[in-house]
């Protein structure tokens, strides 16, 4: 789908839908076509009569951090974020943030490089204290950033993300930054 940009010298956010599912219908099922688009892709102006659509940023780049991240294992964090940038269609700019939820990245400091590696919220357990406790064995100190994915999807309406880590977390600061970390160790 994102070479028909190219070949077409579209912008990401005037995607002709029906000239997409046109092109491609003899290689790929239009059902899944259609459901790539509905996932990739929002409206974005009418030219012409005719609506076109933009590619979601953020999706697509996650898309590319996950192809990254799931073939390699460990990553040195810089080489990722340079070869992610490398890999996402021209226009879109890959940020860190957008990889919490689906990978974790180890901060070494001094002379070692820090590190980056798939770690997706979907594969965690749904019981809250053994999610953390796995978060926590994982990564021994979090940014709310970097935890709230992992949590989120396990919210209610009278328990939300930092009520969760008051209930299972402690708080520290270092160097003016908030992390979390285990509660009762791990």
């Amino acid at each position: 789908m994102l070479k028909l940009v190219d070949e077409n010298s579209w912008e990401l956010d005037e995607i002709d839908y029906q000239e997409t599912v046109d092109s491609l219908k003899d290689l790929v099922p239009k059902e899944i076509l259609t459901g790539l688009l509905e996932k990739y892709t929002e409206e974005s102006q009418l030219v012409d009569g005719i609506q076109l659509y933009r590619y979601k940023e953020d999706k697509v780049c996650i898309f590319f951090a996950k192809v990254l991240l799931y073939g390699a294992g460990k990553f040195n964090l810089n080489d990722f974020l340079q070869a992610w940038k490398e890999s996402v269609p021209d226009g879109m700019s890959p940020a860190e943030d957008m990889i919490y939820g689906i990978a974790v990245i180890e901060r070494r400091g001094g002379q070692n490089p820090d590190i980056i590696r798939a770690f997706d919220e979907s594969e965690l357990p749904e019981n809250l204290t053994e999610r953390f406790k796995v978060l926590f064995e994982v990564k021994e100190k979090w940014t709310v950033a970097e935890i709230a994915p992992y949590i989120k999807p396990l919210t209610t309406d009278k328990l939300d993300v930092s009520a969760l880590l008051a209930k299972y977390a402690r708080a520290s600061k270092i160097d003016g930054v908030k992390y979390y970390s285990s509660k009762h160790g791990v």
